[in-house]
């Protein structure tokens, strides 16, 4: 099932989310934590967590880049069509990129989910928050 904001007109969305340059909170759906540091910088999903990436040209691919605590499995969908998985190690950096599987890319919005198999509690007991990856970056391309 198509997402209905995939056809909408174009908006003030980005086309890439770098949490070092701003915080994109509003291309960022529920599941997301702020980063520990003054709530800016890079952010923590849930289990799964989504966001939106707008094109005004054509596009090919989705990159993600980030970083996983502990050994994970991620799997990433882009408007609810799986597009590709990747086995994360324990402290490990985590770099994907995937073919985005749609004929017509351009001057659309579109929704990314980003799902892990294990999320894990912090490591300060008063902090309730369960955490999935860190992510630096994600953009299409």
């Amino acid at each position: 099932m198509e997402d209905q904001l995939s056809h909408a007109p174009p908006t003030k969305f980005k086309l890439v989310i770098d949490f070092n340059v701003e915080s994109f909170s509003h291309q960022l759906a529920e599941a997301w934590h702020c980063h520990e540091r003054e709530g800016r910088g890079f952010r923590w999903t849930k289990k799964e967590a989504s966001c939106y990436l707008e094109s005004q040209d054509a596009v090919r691919h989705l990159c993600l880049t980030g970083y996983s605590p502990h050994s994970n499995h991620l799997e990433v969908w882009v408007d609810a069509i799986g597009v590709g998985e990747h086995s994360v190690g324990g402290e490990s950096q985590v770099q994907v990129e995937y073919l985005i599987p749609f004929k017509d890319t351009s001057q659309r919005i579109f929704q990314i989910c980003i799902c892990c198999d294990r999320d894990f509690p912090t490591e300060d007991s008063r902090n309730t928050r369960e955490l999935g990856l860190m992510i630096f970056s994600i953009g299409l391309g």
